[in-house]
């Protein structure tokens, strides 16, 4: 079985010829041995397929309380933390800093991604690209505390503008999955400007592609061959190194 393809024609013939009830057994199994991280989105697929959706209330009292969290890290009040490394050692490379989330940041951002993911899988692009572009794009405080190898305290010794790509390696999710599940959101959704949208999330990522991210949602995206054509007649319109770069990776 070597491709994609393969295993769902596969498994089409299987379910064109067995019992309901071996159905169900089929399924149970099968869901007994999905990774917890794909619990929501097995929820939602069979949710769609019957028809339920959840309370878009419940989704837009989330939205709020993220955006106002937002608020707070845009002002200032909640940081990306950093310490000197080598601060009493002598290095000839120079000072090596290193990043990570406070405890209030990071439990915003895993609400926030956790929430973009629900929204993506219950449809709601509009506000599933709100969530991905705060957590992406917001203007973040970065305070300088103390080496807690050599100090026991929390004094900030100083405060500068950083960005989400300083903390990426100690997010608990993939940063990469934020910029695919934003491009797919932008590929289902009803868009006049979607190469331009779709160019400035991998621009920032150029080793990845749309292929990534079709497949992250539960609405299958029609159409896609017309749509890489008309991408990449706007790269070589655009022909900046980057887009020469995201053309490369689609041949």
């Amino acid at each position: 079985m070597s491709t994609k393809k393969e295993f769902l024609e596969t498994i089409n013939k299987i379910i064109t010829s067995i019992s309901l009830e071996d159905s169900k057994k089929i399924i149970y199994e099968l869901v007994s041995k999905i990774d917890p991280s794909d619990y929501e989105m097995t929820l939602c697929i069979i949710d769609h397929i019957i028809g339920k959706q959840e309370k878009e209330d419940d989704l837009l009292k989330e939205l709020s309380i993220i955006k106002d969290a937002f608020t707070k890290i845009e002002n200032g009040d909640i940081c990306i933390r950093c310490y000197e490394e080598n601060s009493y050692d002598y290095s000839p490379f120079g000072e090596d800093y290193y990043f990570y989330p406070s405890n209030e940041l990071n439990n915003i951002l895993n609400n926030s991604y956790e929430l973009g993911k629900r929204l993506v899988y219950h449809k709601k692009y509009d506000k599933a690209i709100e969530i991905f572009d705060l957590i992406l794009y917001t203007n973040y405080q970065c305070e300088e505390v103390g080496n807690p190898e050599y100090t026991d305290y929390d004094e900030v010794l100083d405060t500068f503008e950083s960005d989400l790509f300083n903390i990426r390696n100690s997010l608990d999710f993939d940063l990469d999955k934020v910029y695919l599940y934003a491009i797919y959101s932008v590929l289902i959704g009803q868009y006049t400007n979607k190469c331009e949208r779709i160019y400035n999330y991998l621009k920032d990522c150029v080793y990845l592609t749309i292929q990534d991210a079709i497949d992250l949602g539960i609405e299958k995206i029609n159409n896609i061959d017309v749509f890489y054509e008309e991408f990449r007649n706007y790269l070589k319109d655009k022909n900046d190194d980057k887009s020469m770069k995201i053309l490369e990776s689609m041949d």
